[in-house]
């Protein structure tokens, strides 16, 4: 099992002073359970059409046929840098270009990061063309895995649990084509290119590509850059006293813990 399954709870906030906020676009942590809404991180709830196949399992959205979730994003653009990475379960891999996320319209802005006849692979249009990867790297099934997929403008890293296991560079296409208002889908990148399996979260970078250190930091603490649940850090009932001498006047000062993990002055006495 891979490590970091402590996922927050709903409602949990980004921590914005965290290094690896700057630059993140969409973050879905998937831990609704029911219904039929995901609640994005960053700019909270995004309008959602799901395929009937898609429902709810213990650790996020489970892909149970060859069906798709897509998540309408409007001007949605990739940046000409981007990071996008997920903790996902592959039972069977689908055959022509299934995604973790992309877009497909058959016009100018496509792309998507995924793989092709089970080997890791991605698709970019860009202003000098279109440019695709089809690796011989096997993404692997029937276990928990995550992936990244890193494009700085000229090379495309594609990491699994952490290690590079793809680099390629893309020579003169190094800037991405203006997709106007587009969507993105989630587990595909059109109705015909989806895979069966399991995801626990997904997170997209924009005009940030993350180094080595970063993707391998995200494996091993994949939540860090949210907050704690208030469940787990109740402070409230503990209170402490401070006493302090300065030039014979003493001071008693009662502090408590706040739900953010801060101790906070809320009372304070004098006295000679």
């Amino acid at each position: 099992m891979l490590v970091g399954w402590q996922k927050p709870v709903l409602g949990t906030q980004l921590i914005y002073g965290h290094p690896l906020v700057l630059g993140l676009f969409r973050a879905w942590l998937m831990n609704e359970n029911s219904g039929k809404i995901i609640h994005e991180l960053v700019d909270g709830i995004l309008p959602t059409t799901w395929n009937s196949t898609v429902t709810w399992t213990g650790r996020g959205l489970t892909f149970g046929a060859l069906g798709n979730l897509r998540v309408e994003v409007p001007n949605f653009k990739v940046g000409n840098a981007f990071t996008v990475a997920s903790r996902i379960y592959i039972t069977d891999r689908g055959a022509n270009w299934p995604a973790v996320m992309g877009n497909w319209t058959g016009k100018d802005a496509d792309w998507f990061v995924g793989w092709d006849q089970g080997n890791y692979s991605t698709y970019l249009d860009t202003a000098a063309g279109n440019y695709s990867i089809d690796s011989t790297v096997a993404v692997t099934l029937n276990q928990w895995i995550d992936v990244a997929y890193v494009f700085d403008g000229r090379f495309i890293r594609i990491y699994e649990d952490g290690i590079e296991v793809v680099t390629d560079d893309n020579g003169a296409y190094t800037t991405m084509s203006d997709e106007g208002t587009s969507d993105i889908e989630i587990g595909s990148n059109s109705a015909d290119r989806t895979w069966i399996g399991f995801m626990a979260h997904l997170y997209f970078w924009k005009n940030r590509a993350l180094k080595s250190a970063e993707v391998m930091s995200l494996h091993i603490a994949p939540y860090a850059m949210f907050a704690r649940s208030s469940a787990a850090r109740h402070f409230d009932t503990i209170a402490v006293e401070a006493k302090m001498f300065l030039k014979n006047v003493s001071l008693y000062a009662s502090l408590k813990g706040d739900t953010n993990g801060l101790w906070r002055t809320f009372k304070t006495e004098y006295g000679s």
